[in-house]
């Protein structure tokens, strides 16, 4: 039983790590420098023509840390809530029935007033 919970807790954590690195990667890369640039664009056209609105970009919305933060929780969850059945069914052991063992001596009515 204590294997198989360091076995659990060691995938989680590689989710975890895995997918705070795979997105903060594509945050440095892609997202907070298109960000910027739209906003240069934006801010030189505003600078050019005081009636010109600004566009929303995607980039824009999602550069900000709150929203880095929940991306990577939400794939986390995601890949764990796929590996566990995952896991489940490659051993067999989500199914097995869990029955508890009654002794044969315990008496129902010896809880009875």
């Amino acid at each position: 039983m204590k294997n198989k919970l360091q076995s659990e807790f060691y995938s989680v954590s590689s989710l975890s790590f895995s997918s705070s690195i795979v997105v903060t990667e594509r945050y440095a890369l892609v997202i907070r420098p298109r960000a910027v640039a739209s906003l240069q664009r934006e801010y030189a056209l505003a600078r050019t023509d005081p009636t010109i609105r600004p566009g929303r970009s995607i980039y824009v919305i999602v550069k900000d840390y709150e929203q880095e933060t929940c991306i990577i929780l939400m794939i986390w969850s995601l890949t764990c809530s796929y590996s566990r059945p995952t896991s489940c069914r490659a051993t067999g052991g989500c199914w097995k029935p869990m029955c508890l063992h009654v002794p044969e001596t315990c008496d129902s009515a010896a809880g009875q007033s």
